[in-house]
């Protein structure tokens, strides 16, 4: 033990029992070991990491505001909104689903997603809402995960790279369906993300999401702010844009505009469509129906009522036609909302999920629909008169 020789050897040399040598060796262990945790203590006082060290382990943008079913059900508008308040600017709900084109749209079918108009629209309603907002952005999406160039290595890079520049991301997925939320952090060098989701239900903190490349089918990095076009300019673009919204039948095999009323109310009077005894399909009737077809419609429609009602003392000779289609649009959201409390929600009870396969019920709801549509009609025709008397 010292110099090579052994503990007895040691004791016979200086003359001890070997339990002395052996007591002294543990006592200078302990002294030994208490001197190095002191230096080892004032070794990490001395050179310990500071801000900038913790940064690089978790990075969080703080004050990146919630997003909620009761602040707009389109949870791309309310991304981008969250998104552009947190670095300052001043925009509202109805004016990016307005811009976008989500207020004046409608996609029907029996399908889990007749609330997210990027089925329909793709990436048209990304380019006229930052069009509209002055500012450049990058769009990645891959529901396959097919291309090398958006692996899990490189999303994680792009966002650490966006949250460190101060400047959080929408992403598709993450937490819950492929919705949008905004992330507004990461920790553990992006292994978990934390942000905002219309499906996650603690509203006082983010969510912390590990595991997540696998639920994530795509980025939006905000870019440099521009500038945005004349005010006059988002009014025309946008006005012409609903027009041609309402006046299209179908997209991606879905039916849309005007069409998409008669389709959805002609659907709810085929009986054979409806077996009582089928949970399964009677829940994707309710879902279709009630929750993305009336919930997400009165949404959508308040939306255009209120962003026609904001631009129409701009429009001069124009500006009563769109408070006319304002106030249909209105009218509309209201007989959604009727729909709402006549039918069943997907997340209802088995036996109040039956209800949907009442005739007369089911009746009742398509009687609203076409309603709801007439209205539709009489927004639009409003916004063409508006749209002619433009500049």
């Amino acid at each position: 033990y010292i110099n090579g020789y052994s503990q007895a050897e040691v004791g016979e040399f200086l003359d001890v029992p070997v339990s002395t040598v052996k007591s002294r060796l543990h006592l200078a262990r302990k002294k030994l070991q208490e001197r190095m945790t002191d230096m080892v203590e004032e070794t990490l006082k001395q050179h310990a990491p500071g801000k900038d060290f913790t940064r690089k382990v978790e990075e969080i943008l703080d004050g990146v505001e919630n997003v909620e079913w009761k602040k707009g059900c389109n949870c791309f508008s309310g991304s981008v909104v969250s998104c552009m308040k947190f670095l300052k600017e001043d925009v509202t709900y109805h004016f990016v689903a307005g811009v976008s084109g989500v207020a004046f749209h409608i996609q029907w079918a029996w399908a889990p997603d007749n609330c997210a108009p990027e089925v329909t629209l793709g990436e048209e309603i990304v380019r006229r809402a930052f069009w509209a907002l002055g500012y450049e952005y990058t769009l990645t999406e891959d529901f396959e995960k097919s291309s090398p160039e958006n692996s899990e290595d490189v999303w994680r890079q792009r966002i650490i790279k966006n949250i460190n520049n101060g400047r959080p991301v929408i992403a598709r997925g993450v937490v819950g369906p492929p919705e949008c939320c905004v992330i507004a952090g990461y920790a553990q060098e992006g292994d978990v993300l934390l942000g905002r989701s219309y499906f996650y239900k603690d509203s006082k903190g983010y969510f912390r999401q590990a595991d997540w490349y696998k639920n994530c089918f795509g980025i939006l990095e905000i870019g440099k702010k521009i500038g945005a076009p004349p005010k006059r300019q988002i009014i025309h673009e946008t006005l012409e844009w609903a027009i041609e919204l309402a006046r299209t039948p179908e997209r991606n095999e879905r039916a849309t505009g005007f069409a998409a009323y008669d389709i959805w109310a002609d659907a709810l009077e085929r009986d054979e469509d409806f077996p009582e005894d089928n949970m399964e399909v009677l829940t994707l009737r309710c879902m279709a129906t009630i929750n993305d077809g009336f919930g997400y419609q009165a949404d959508v429609r308040w939306a255009a009522s209120e962003f026609l009602s904001s631009i129409a003392d701009e429009c001069g000779e124009a500006a009563t036609d769109l408070k006319t289609a304002a106030k249909a649009y209105k009218e509309e959201s209201d007989l959604h909302c009727q729909g709402m409390k006549l039918g069943p929600s997907c997340f209802a009870p088995d036996e109040e999920k039956r209800r949907i396969a009442d005739r007369k019920l089911r009746f009742e709801i398509a009687h609203l629909i076409r309603e709801a549509g007439a209205k539709n009609r009489k927004a639009i025709e409003h916004i063409e008169r508006a749209f002619s008397k433009l500049p």
